[in-house]
């Protein structure tokens, strides 16, 4: 496999395992090859070769048996209405390209930066993704965006959210949802999650899927405040500059 086969078979695992890669190596780990060698299997049983012939049928996102059931059929791609750095994607062929406006961004696609970039998605929602980012498509469409911060940080912002609009990053244990219009993600490699609000007002909870009913760890954090999971403790209170 070429370089971007085995990042589009990382992604594919990581999907089904619910956690990154180990970096540093490829597909590697004595626990994650357990993760890896089941994943394999699955994927090679619905069209293995596909993929290794660069034809794969796309990523499979661990989605709760609602959210399935609301993706398939609804869920298929998302314009790009603006795009600007060094943003890359790569779709079900796993070869990454630069992405432009007027591309559409397909459901399990994956989104990169070496240098950092812009994006403005469904009319309103941009995404400003840092140096060194990598991300996943979960679910788009005019209506309903979420992505999956694989690791590094996204910045976002929503200009006048329509009604029915919803938008989202998850990032590790966590979903973040859009209730006001600005803030900012990030998750590092070590597991630690965090979210900067500087307008408006989003909503965190430990969910591992855009639309899992989830009451018991809400947090709403409002504009000038910060929320952050790290040393296993959630914590919230007032952004401080360090």
């Amino acid at each position: 496999l070429d370089e971007d086969q085995w990042q589009n078979l990382d992604t594919r695992i990581e999907m089904m395992a619910g956690e990154p890669a180990p970096r540093g190596s490829r597909v590697a780990g004595k626990v994650y090859w357990g993760v890896a060698i089941a994943a394999a299997v699955s994927i090679f049983a619905v069209g293995g070769w596909q993929l290794l012939q660069g034809r794969g049928s796309g990523p499979t996102s661990a989605l709760s048996e609602v959210g399935e059931a609301r993706v398939a059929g609804a869920f298929t791609s998302v314009q790009v209405a603006v795009a600007e750095g060094s943003l890359e994607f790569a779709g079900v062929d796993g070869h990454f390209h630069a992405v432009e406006a007027g591309e559409k961004l397909v459901r399990g696609g994956q989104l990169r930066s070496v240098a950092g970039g812009r994006m403005v998605v469904a009319k309103n929602f941009e995404v400003r993704v840092a140096a060194g980012s990598a991300l996943t498509v979960l679910a788009g469409n005019e209506r309903e965006i979420f992505l999956r911060l694989r690791h590094g940080e996204v910045s976002c912002r929503v200009d006048k959210r329509g009604p029915g609009q919803s938008f989202g990053v998850l990032a590790g244990r966590f979903r973040t949802r859009v209730l006001g219009t600005e803030f900012t993600v990030s998750h590092d490699r070590e597991g630690r999650v965090a979210v900067e609000v500087s307008e408006g007002a989003v909503r965190v909870d430990e969910a591992d899927d855009p639309w899992r009913n989830v009451s018991e760890t809400t947090s709403v954090v409002r504009a000038g405040n910060r929320w952050r999971f790290t040393g296993g403790r959630m914590e919230l209170g007032p952004i401080v500059q360090e």
